[in-house]
Order: C-alpha cells, then structure tokens, then sequence
C-alpha cells in the first residue's frame, strides 16, 4: 500500500507500450474500480473496458510526467461504494446467492488485510533494552517464518531450529508431481509482502518455495536459522523463567539453547501419518508418503496404489496414472470437490504487469478474493444453513454430470455429508481420472498388505489389488497432535503438555496454554480456517500478536507470562458451543479436523473477521505476568 502513498505512482521509466498492454489484460471490475478511485467520479463504474484503457492510460502517462502520488484507498469519498462494486461473483450459484452487508469487523478485518497487518505498536519500534531477551522459533515454514519477520521488524533477537535444511516448511517438503496451492495464489502471500510477479492464478509449489525464500532473504532471516537442528524437547525453568530447548543437529550431536519465550511452529501438516497396517513390513515393492517422495523410484509402466483420496491424491494421482500400467485407489472417506475455472491458467503478460505497476490493482484483487469470506463462508459452514444445503445440491448435481454413464464411480465418489464439513477441494481433473481404464477405484480402507499386494475390507468382504509394485501413502498428517508429534513440551513443575492436553488439545486463541508460560504456538488447536483464508492468514494474524506478547514483555520488564485458566477455559467453552453448529458436528461427517475422540481440535469455527478482532490487540489482562522484580 505504501508504494502507492510514498512513492510517485508511475515510475519514469515507465513506456506507453507496457502501460497499453497492460491495461489490454486487466480485469474490467478492476479497471472500473481503479479509475473510480483515482479520478474520484463513480460514473467509471460502469465505463467500458474501451473508454477505460483510453482514461486510465492518460491518467498514468500525466502522473508519470508529474511523479504524484495517491491518496490511501479509504481516504477516497468513493470508498465503500468501491468497496461494494469489487464484490466477487462466486464459482458457484449456491453461493452467488447470499449475500451480507459488512459488519464493523469485517471492515476492520479488510482494511487489515489491504495494509498489510499494521503493527499495534509501529511508533515504538525499535525496541530499545532487547540484549538480554531471546527468542527461540522451532521451524521455519510459512508460520515461522511470519513471527521471525514480525520479530526482525520490532528489532527482537531470535533464532531458529530448523529440523531439515531448507525453509518454506510445506513447499520444501512436498516435492510431489504437480504439488500446488488450491488457495488462490495472491491470498496465499503474506499482505504485507505481495507478490507481484505470480506466473499462475493457483502457484505451483517451487513458485509457493520462491517466494518465500525470497522473503526470508529480504529481511535477512536466514542468519537467524540453525538447519538440521531437530528440537527433542522444550522444558520451563522457574528459577530463571526461561525455556530450555534441547536438540539434536543432522551430525548427531546435541545440544541445547535458552530462551525467554519460546514459539512452536512446526504446524499441523508437517509430520506424515501412515496407519498401521498388518503386514506393512512384509511388502517387497517401494513404499513412500507423498510429503516424502521418492524420486529415484520411477512409476513408468509400474502397478502403482495410493492410499489415501484427499488434496495430495487429487493433485498427484493424474501424474501417476499418466505413466503407470495400472494405478489404483484405495478411498477410505469420498471428498467434496469443486471446480474452479482459472485454477489451471496461466497469468497473462499483462496482467502480471498490472499487479506489478498499476496503482491499488493487487490490492482490489486481493480483497475481491477475501471480501466473500465474510459474506458467505460463516452461512455455509453452518449445519443446516440455507447455503450449505443449496452448496449440496449443487456439487451433487456437478458430480452427477461429471460420472454420468458411471453410476458404479458415482455412488463410491458422492460423499454422504455436507459441503465444509472436511477441506472442499478443487476438482483437479479427478472425475476424469476416475474414469480411466487404468484407474480402478476402491471404496474402503486398506487393512492388511501381502508381499506384491494391497487388502481392502474385511473378512466379509474384500477387494485386493495384485502385483503391486509402488504404494504411495497419501493419509495425511499427525494434524491433532501438533507439536507433540515432534517434541516433548514441558511447563510448570515439570508438568508434561501431554499430559494437560490428553486426547483433546486445546489453547487460548490458538496460540497459549495455561501453565506453560511464555511458550506460544503457531497453527495451534483450533486455528486451521475453515472458514476460507489460508495458512498465511493465520500465520500474519498470529504472528502479530505473539510479537506483541514479546514487546509487552520487554517493555515492561515481564519475565514470566501465562494465559489465566479462566480465560482459557471460557474461551473454550465459547468456542466448543459454537463447534456444535457447524457442519463438521455432523456424525456422518469423518475428516482430519477430528481425530480420536471425535471432538474438532483442528478446525477453527470463527468467521475471519472475529478471529482477527479476537487477535487484533494483546489483552495482557488475559495474562497472568510477573515482573522482573517480583519472584516467580
């Protein structure tokens, strides 16, 4: 947003040629709202695409010559009119049809997004007095890399344990074919940082890995990373109200480090799940997870079966089938998917210009894909809601269309639960696939495998696919463990959080435990947004607070920092009464936002909007604190 507010808006190097063909590529709705807000007459909101490449063209080449800048977006009188207009038509009708105006939080929550999450505390930074405070990040994928940027800004030391030798966290360990984001790629970037240059309207994963790297490299992160650094455990200290973090390095050596505060961000879908199943061991062909694969194992003209049918099947299942003899599939649960027009294409040349160069278009592309968040998506997630009944009736009929003439596939491929109630997909060819002569579908979950083969079923009834020769896990993750599938976490007294948690995990806005004190967690219980967003949206929203939480403590000499236990138990039970009412309540409904005792502890049941307002501002009252004057 700066850019545009700080500095001239047309850069004068700047030729005719690319502002034309820039504009030629450009979206009308964006276009109109551009123009709109630059000139401050509404009548171009319902200009054509031809007198507004002519006006907007003019306007760029007079404030090339006059090196003007622009005023914020929200200060135009045009503003919510805008706002209004940049409404996004929705991929489905089901959705087109409800709409909301947008509350005051909602407003908040989008002008956080278009400023790229504004620090609470920016006329204070740096922070002066930070010697003696340090900082200890375990990981360094999308959300670590969110805290170490926001801590690198308030001038905060830190480092990080990083487990393998590279950052990006997801993007640097899933190297599948045709591994990508179903999130739309400019939401999936941090607002304070956009990404100018996307290639794709939905990246690819080296593209996702760039462009963090790249981040990481901006603001000077990678002299904060210790890589092939394996955290083992972390224990709290009450004589010093330190952590102390215990590792192991790719060299076998160990070693330990201390820390004033301590932040978890090894996130829920880092650490491959396999089940356990008889006979694993027994099976003589390759076997691998799809966040671990294998390269040197070539599946051309191999008898492949991927276990597993969620968003890492639907993304690398294709490639396989591709190239394989035979490929099977072995669906222990039906997804939801959806077809999304533009997950395939390619950004034109212009366009790419246009999120580039021209004034507020990022911006105003951004909030059109956020904008419906806090329109629909609270409705649809709702069980029983007029929404998400229209949203089932709509995706049965698209499947219905896709498999007709296939009524074996359709019955095994059309879910028995509502839309929302696990992760809805993005159909990436899969309907196709499934309709393969090279495909077969197995509609049960894998219990035994033989030495070339792989068993379905029970006793009752069993279907087998024969002289397999690759397996190919694609079951997900340890999502309901958290950091306890990668480290012992130990609090007050010793107190192991295990033990705290049980089968049920559960924390204070997702990010604090009681007794646990200055230990944050990143992507915690009951922070995974179903209600649209994206993993980076979390990161950016939880980041900021857990740097607030860091800057209270410097400022006011904290040493020791713990959420109250009746502040995490009241928020808890808030939360779990508005768990009732969401779809994934549904009995019918299996999925990873639910693991063992059948509670949700992954899923966040908030719109974005009043999670954002819950983190927007640290209420240190919520806290329990000690100064560096009083004893422990």
């Amino acid at each position: 947003m700066e850019r545009w507010t700080h500095q001239p808006l047309v850069p004068p190097g700047t030729t005719d040629a690319s502002i034309r063909a820039g504009l030629r590529d450009a979206k009308l709705v964006l276009l109109q709202i551009v123009t709109a807000q630059l000139t401050g007459e509404k009548r171009w909101l319902k200009a054509s695409r031809e007198s507004l490449e002519s006006e907007l063209f003019n306007l760029l080449v007079e404030h090339r010559a006059t090196q003007a800048t622009a005023a914020s977006m929200e200060k135009s009188q045009l503003f919510q009119l805008l706002v209004q207009h940049a409404g996004q038509d929705m991929y489905d009708e089901a959705l087109a049809s409800m709409r909301r105006p947008l509350s005051q939080s909602a407003w908040d929550f989008l002008l956080d997004e278009m400023y790229g999450y504004p620090s609470c505390n920016a006329d204070e930074f740096p922070l002066r007095d930070v010697k003696d405070f340090h900082v200890v990040i375990c990981g360094i994928g999308v959300c670590g890399l969110a805290v170490s940027i926001r801590l690198k800004k308030a001038g905060i030391p830190f480092t990080v344990l990083e487990g393998s030798d590279g950052i990006s966290g997801t993007w640097h360990c899933n190297l599948y074919p045709n591994v990508g984001c179903d999130t739309p790629t400019h939401v999936y970037s941090f607002a304070s940082d956009p990404n100018p240059n996307w290639t794709r309207y939905f990246a690819k994963g080296h593209e996702n890995k760039t462009y963090f790297v790249s981040l990481a490299e901006k603001y000077g992160i990678m002299k904060h990373v210790l890589f092939e650094h394996t955290v083992e455990s972390a224990r709290f200290d009450a004589a010093s109200s330190c952590w102390e973090v215990a590792f192991h390095r790719g060299d076998g050596s160990t070693g330990c480090i201390s820390a004033n505060v301590y932040v978890s961000s090894v996130g829920m879908l880092s650490i491959p799940k396999i089940p356990q199943v008889h006979g694993e061991s027994n099976f003589q062909g390759k076997q691998f997870h799809t966040a671990r694969w294998d390269s040197n194992t070539s599946l051309v003209g191999k008898n492949v079966a991927i276990i597993g049918s969620g968003a890492s099947c639907m993304q690398v299942a294709p490639s396989i089938a591709a190239v394989a003899t035979h490929l099977t599939i072995f669906q222990g649960t039906p997804q939801w998917c959806t077809k999304i027009p533009n997950y395939k294409w390619e950004i034109p040349e212009g366009e790419r210009w246009c999120f580039a160069n021209l004034p507020f278009y990022e911006r105003w592309y951004r909030f059109q894909l956020l904008a419906h968040f806090t329109d629909i998506y609270e409705e649809m997630m709702t069980a029983g809601s007029t929404v998400n009944s229209s949203l089932w009736d709509s995706l049965t009929k698209y499947y219905e269309h896709e498999l007709a003439g296939h009524p074996d596939l359709l019955q095994k491929a059309t879910p028995n639960y509502p839309p929302a109630c696990t992760r809805l997909l993005v159909d990436n060819g899969w309907f196709d696939l499934l309709k393969r002569k090279n495909v077969t579908l197995i509609s049960s979950h894998v219990s035994q495998l033989g030495p070339r083969s792989v068993i379905a079923g029970n006793s009752q009834k069993k279907e087998v696919a024969e002289d397999v020769d690759v397996i190919v896990w694609a079951t997900g993750f340890r999502s309901t463990e958290f950091c306890l599938a990668a480290m012992e976490v130990f609090g007050v007294d010793g107190l192991r959080l295990r033990e705290f948690w049980g089968p049920e995990p559960s924390a204070y806005l997702g990010v604090s435990v009681p007794h646990f004190p200055n230990f944050f967690l990143t992507y915690g219980p009951n922070s995974n947004v179903a209600a649209g967003g994206s993993i980076v949206w979390v990161a950016e929203n939880q980041a900021r607070y857990i740097e607030q939480c860091c800057s209270a403590m410097i400022r006011q000499r904290i040493k020791r920092m713990e959420v109250r236990e009746d502040v995490f138990k009241s928020y808890n039970s808030e939360l779990d009464k508005l768990q009732g009412t969401r779809v994934w309540s549904d009995k019918a409904c299996t999925s990873w936002y639910k693991e063992g005792t059948g509670k949700v502890t992954t899923g966040s049941p908030w719109s974005l909007e009043e999670y954002c307002r819950r983190l927007r501002f640290l209420e240190l009252r919520d806290y329990k604190v000690a100064s560096n004057t009083e004893g422990p």
